[in-house]
């Protein structure tokens, strides 16, 4: 009799290994995904900063050429914006990359 019990025993012991290590595997790949989650969303938080940063920036930009100065400081403050919406994309990118 205790040979046929022998099989049954080491069936459940190797289901019970398989099981907790799928078990693990699988804590695993949620802590990655929760950490890949946190990701994107710190990347989109950066972006929506840069992107009200910017705007304000915009903003200023446009009262200080209402009244009224040179070509040369309104040249310069556009090709400040125009780098600041490059960067912008480029956060943009990385919260795409993050996703993916």
């Amino acid at each position: 009799m205790s040979r046929e019990r022998y099989p049954l025993e080491a069936a459940r012991t190797l289901r019970e290994q398989e099981l907790e290590a799928a078990q693990a595997e699988l804590a695993q790949r949620t802590a990655a995904l929760a950490e890949a989650e946190a990701g994107v969303e710190r990347a989109a938080a950066a972006v929506e900063a840069h992107r009200r940063e910017t705007a304000a920036v915009a903003e200023q930009e446009a009262r200080r050429d209402a009244l009224g100065r040179s070509a040369a400081e309104m040249l310069g403050a556009r090709d400040y914006l125009r780098r600041r919406r490059a960067e912008e994309d480029g956060l943009r990118d990385r919260v795409h990359e993050a996703e993916a």
